[in-house]
């Protein structure tokens, strides 16, 4: 029992076996010799005992490698000319490997899943700021104009005056049409209930600039934008439906819109949209200053004459006021 290493070297002479391993069986055989030896085993008993256990460790050499904690080696697969069965190996090289750390692929699509979604949040705010085409033909063509005066907009911020909307009407230049519109919020009557609706006056050329007509009826004339005219309104495809059931006989019938009777002439298509969604109805605005359009030619010759008139009245009646006046009066009374 004394050369308990060489007997074992012996069982394990044709397999091989790391000599640390070796060197920890014989410390165990030497303390179960000395167990059994304790527990009053007689030495042929003690060498049976010993010779089984060497004979257990020798039919199942697996059992004697040392089992490491770290996760196994994912061994790459072999390289191979043809991009598809490459690509296929890639796969499944990756997918072990993620398998082999589950931790890690936890932490990773974690990470992908949010880097993914912040960068798809972002990206659809900036779409709809600032890439989303407008809802219109040849949206890319339309521009809004905003008037300033020495840099500062006027007393209401985006608007511009009825002189030069006019003024760029009559002479366009550089631009192909040129419209105006003005929304708010009207008391619609006339059919069924009262109902507080959004509208926008427009003028009549603004379905012109976006290329957009009516799938009832008409859009409004060129002279239905004059002052003095009687009113006209567009219904949208929601408050048709919603409000009278879709009837076609609604073109050419009155609404009040507060108090104010107006025409129906047409009805939008459901995916026109403006200035907003939430616009039911659109009427005709009339863009003229106090009813003077620029092209009525007898207003603007007869406009500066009453200037002049005005203003010979304002030098002359005071002017004779004071011819006759007494100096010497005026004196003695101050």
């Amino acid at each position: 029992m004394r050369d308990l290493h060489t007997r074992i070297r012996a069982a394990f002479e044709r397999v091989a076996v790391d000599p640390d391993i070796l060197e920890e069986l014989t410390q165990h055989a030497e303390a179960t010799d000395a167990a059994l030896r304790a527990d009053g085993a007689s030495e042929p008993e003690a060498i049976e005992k010993i010779d089984q256990l060497i004979e257990g460790w020798r039919r199942d050499p697996q059992s004697l490698r040392r089992v490491s904690k770290r996760a196994p080696v994912v061994i790459p697969p072999a390289s191979s000319s043809a991009f598809a069965s490459g690509a296929w190996a890639d796969a499944i090289y990756g997918w072990r490997l993620l398998r082999s750390r589950p931790g890690y692929t936890a932490i990773a699509i974690l990470t992908i899943a949010l880097g993914v979604g912040a960068v798809t949040t972002v990206f659809s705010v900036a779409y709809g700021v600032l890439l989303r085409p407008l809802p219109w033909a040849s949206g890319d063509n339309l521009v809004r104009i905003i008037e300033s005066r020495g840099g500062k907009q006027g007393r209401i911020p985006g608007t511009m005056l009825n002189g030069s909307y006019l003024a760029w009407s009559d002479a366009p230049q550089t631009i192909e049409h040129i419209a105006a519109w003005s929304d708010g919020i009207v008391t619609l009557t006339g059919f069924g209930d009262a109902a507080r609706i959004s509208v926008a006056s427009i003028t009549p050329s603004l379905f012109d600039v976006v290329s957009a007509q009516p799938i009832r009826g008409r859009a409004f004339a060129a002279g239905e934008g004059a002052a003095g005219n009687a009113g006209y309104a567009i219904l949208s495809s929601g408050l048709w439906e919603q409000r009278f059931g879709r009837r076609d006989d609604i073109v050419g019938q009155p609404i009040l819109l507060d108090g104010t009777p107006y025409v129906v002439v047409g009805i939008m298509p459901r995916e026109f949209a403006f200035p907003s969604a939430a616009t039911q109805i659109w009427n005709n605005l009339s863009p003229f200053v106090y009813g003077i359009s620029t092209r009525d030619w007898l207003s603007f010759a007869i406009a500066p004459l009453v200037l002049v008139i005005v203003g010979v009245i304002a030098c002359v009646v005071p002017a004779r006021r004071v011819a006759q006046t007494d100096p010497v009066q005026v004196l003695r009374e101050t």
